[in-house]
């Protein structure tokens, strides 16, 4: 488990939201005044992933946790185990409060990728936390603070403690407890003894029926071989010297080869001779582009100071639109006053047949109105005598009234009915008119009103023709300069692809040049000419010099080639006499083989002739071994059978500490530079050998406080392994970090030096080493330094160094 950010906030000193980013460190100090909350760091770490800490005194507890007065604490810690990233996350919240319950209210394991695209929850409950975190980390709670978090001076009493003390500790920190492994341990001492017995007994059984030659005559076969050997060696010392000879006269000759190749290399190009007229050509061609394209872009800016002197097309065709509308417009109007006329006569003439009509009604409604008074008198006149009160007029009637029958009311109602029914048509005709020409009136003035505005819009171009012209005007004008821009597009195409010739020319130019120098640098030992000339008569120069050059270098091959033959039959000769010594002895052998031949079958010899003095000197040892082994077999089957659990865990305890002890030894002898390394008394105390003065054996508390200190950190190491191997029950777990939460106060400057050594040594398996210290000679020491300062606020953390 190594740590990568941490991140707290209501817990313990750190009251506000602190991070502690540990990413790339891998020896760090935390350090303050006593009291400021280093440890603290060192807790929060535990929290988060066991929701305890070691200074608890019950693993169930968690409002210690929080900040005082705080109503949370939050907890989160990013960390790595191998290759895996993961994130463990605590928040612990009091409820009701400043006397309220506290509880967890989340606990979350997340293993998420290291580039950030997903996650994986893989425990989402308190409940489910501490098995997904042994799960992952390898150890449990009791395990983690002994291997990876080391408490303040718990293992320099171990160091120091009486047997008594000592052994209650190991019982203690190594959990023995569970006795039935520890039969099965001793039975399978018992049976892996037993299994070695009858290995043994059938080694025997070989090692009886093995035969071989007899001793004296492979003793007289080795003699011959080395009195064999000076004679090989001579004659084959001759026979290295002729191939020396000849390997000289090869290399010779492969050097010969080699300068032979490269004078024959150095030939010409064959577009040497042409290069400078093609060159000249291609400049003039190119400087004929550049001409034309000049004078394209000045036919351009012509063109376009052309069309800058003519108004713009878009004014030109608004103008043209514009009085083309006022054409059509004013036919509209024309046609709409004679509407206009049209509509008023018939208005008026619909107008005046109203009239009449209305004047008829009024006739009819009088005629009707006279039949009614007419019948009304002869009613009242109906039955009045003399001396009757006038109806009418309230007078005495001196005589009786008489009224003619009047005409029938009828027809003159009719005549109303009709003289109304026309005078209403009359009247809708009438309005009719009047509204279509109020209608045609109004689209008259609106017509009228838009053909003036169109005039106002071509006030400065109020001529149609004059609008037309000038638009072929500009037309023309944008052609001529669209035909420029396109001549100049081809002109600048036909610049650039002779300016890209010849820079191409004069680069193949550069080149044959720099292949001329390459050339003459390659056999400017043999004495090239000094060049002068042009490209041309430089290279044509060099090629005819390297051409006799190479004639002689031929010369000079043949003879080592007819030398090198003579050297290579003296070799022959020489390895058949090499092989017609060997023969007697080791058969038919190549010369190159034969010391190789001879000394393997030396070597066999030797091998036969101490297999058979071994093998009775084995079988005695064999003996002896099995003796052991049934001893062995005897003893531990005993002791399971007669096994009791004080005397098996007092067995237990002392085996362990004796593996402990030969751990911490080997670790302290790398911790003390090879000088000191631990031991056992027969009391059971701990005693230190010191190498550098004869092996001297005394005791643990001889030590000064530094290599008291490297002794108990030794130990520290070799209990955090056992616990480790203990507790891993799916492989080993890799303990890629430790915290030594250590008191070094009381420490002299010396004593602080070595122990400064010895943590940096630590660094050298691998892990992450942090230690709390409020020692400014030892922090200075360490690379990166997180500083704890605390105030009424609460703890903070500053990061020094890199």
């Amino acid at each position: 488990m190594r740590p990568v950010l941490l991140e707290m906030a209501g817990f313990g000193a750190f009251r506000r939201e602190t991070i502690i980013d540990f990413a790339g460190v891998e020896f760090f100090a935390l350090t303050g005044p006593t009291g400021s909350g280093k440890s603290t760091v060192i807790d929060a770490i535990c929290f988060a992933l066991y929701g305890t800490v070691p200074r608890y005194s019950d693993q169930r507890l968690v409002g210690a946790a929080m900040s005082a007065g705080a109503a949370e604490a939050r907890v989160r810690l990013t960390f790595t185990v191998g290759d895996h990233r993961y994130v463990a996350v605590r928040v612990v919240r009091r409820s009701g409060g400043s006397g309220g319950k506290v509880s967890t209210k989340e606990a979350r394991l997340e293993r998420v990728e290291v580039d950030g695209s997903g996650s994986e929850v893989l425990a989402g409950r308190e409940t489910e936390m501490r098995g997904a975190v042994e799960s992952v980390v390898g150890l449990s709670f009791d395990d983690f603070t002994r291997c990876v978090v080391l408490p303040q001076g718990a293992f320099a009493r171990f160091l120091h403690d009486k047997p008594a003390d000592r052994q209650a500790l190991l019982v203690r920190l190594l959990d023995i407890g569970i006795y039935q492994r520890l039969v099965g341990r001793a039975n399978a001492i018992a049976s892996d003894a037993q299994r070695r017995v009858d290995r043994i007994d059938g080694q025997l059984e070989e090692l009886a029926s093995a035969s071989g030659p007899p001793e004296t005559e492979l003793r007289e076969r080795i003699a011959g071989l080395d009195r064999l050997r000076p004679v090989l060696e001579a004659e084959l010392r001759s026979v290295a010297e002729a191939r020396t000879a000849a390997a000289d006269s090869e290399r010779r000759i492969a050097e010969l080869d080699v300068d032979l190749e490269t004078l024959r290399s150095v030939v010409a190009p064959p577009h040497i001779g042409e290069q400078q007229a093609r060159e000249q050509a291609l400049a003039e061609r190119a400087e004929a582009a550049a001409e034309r394209a000049r004078q394209a872009a000045a036919a351009l800016e012509v063109a376009e100071e052309e069309r800058r002197s003519l108004p713009e097309l878009s004014v030109l065709e608004h103008a043209r639109t514009t009085h083309g509308r006022i054409s059509k417009g004013t036919a509209v109007v024309a046609q709409l006053a004679r509407e206009t006329e049209r509509t008023a006569e018939e208005s008026e003439r619909s107008r005046r047949a109203a009239d009449v009509a209305a004047s008829a009604l009024e006739a009819a409604q009088a005629q009707l109105d006279a039949v009614r008074r007419q019948h009304l008198a002869h009613t009242l006149a109906d039955g009045l005598q003399p001396g009757d009160e006038c109806p009418v007029c309230a007078t005495t009637l001196t005589a009786s009234p008489r009224h003619e029958e009047p005409p029938g009311l009828e027809p003159a109602e009719e005549a109303v009915r009709r003289s109304t029914s026309s005078r209403q048509a009359a009247e809708r005709e009438a309005q009719a008119a009047a509204t279509q020409h109020a209608d045609v009136n109004a689209r008259h003035r609106a017509a009228t009103q838009r053909l003036a505005e169109l005039t106002e819009e071509v006030a400065a171009w109020p001529d149609p023709a004059v609008v037309e012209s000038t638009i072929e005007q500009v037309t023309a004008a944008t052609r001529r300069i669209d035909q420029a821009r396109d001549e100049q597009r081809a002109a600048m195409r036909e610049a650039s692809r002779a300016a890209d010739a010849l820079a191409e020319q004069r680069a193949r130019a550069e080149q044959d040049a720099a292949a001329l120098h390459r050339q003459r640098d390659a056999v400017i030992r043999f004495g090239p000419p000094v060049p002068d000339g042009d490209l041309a008569s430089r290279w044509l120069r060099l090629a005819r010099w390297a051409a006799e050059r190479a004639d002689d270098v031929t010369a000079a091959r043949a003879a080592a080639a007819r030398r090198s033959e003579r050297i290579v039959s003296s070799v022959r000769d020489t390895e058949r006499d090499v092989e017609r010594l060997a023969a007697p002895m080791l058969g038919e052998v190549g010369a190159d083989e034969a010391l190789r031949v001879l000394d393997r079958e030396r070597a066999r010899a030797e091998e036969r002739l101490e297999r058979v003095v071994a093998a009775a000197e084995r079988a005695v040892a064999l003996r002896s071994e099995r003796d052991t082994a049934a001893e062995e077999r005897t003893v531990y089957a005993e002791l399971a059978r007669q096994l009791k659990a004080d005397r098996f865990q007092r067995w237990l305890v002392e085996s362990t500490f004796g593996e402990i002890a030969d751990r911490a030894s080997t670790i302290l002898l790398g911790l003390s530079n090879q000088q000191f390394s631990l031991d056992t008394s027969e009391a059971g105390e701990f005693v230190v050998v010191d190498h550098t003065s004869a092996d001297d054996r005394r005791s643990v508390r001889t030590l000064s406080g530094g290599e008291t200190f490297q002794a108990s950190l030794a130990l520290a190491l070799a209990v955090s392994e056992h616990v480790m191997e203990l507790s891993a029950t799916t492989g080993r777990t890799s303990l890629e970090s430790i915290f030594l939460d250590e008191g070094f106060g009381t420490l002299d400057e010396t004593s602080l030096d070595i122990v400064a050594s010895t943590i940096e040594a630590l660094r050298d398996d691998g892990r992450m080493v942090g230690i709390v210290t409020h020692i400014r000679e030892l922090s200075d020491r360490v690379p990166v330094r997180f500083r704890v300062h605390k105030d009424a606020s609460g703890a903070s953390v500053v990061r020094d160094g890199s």
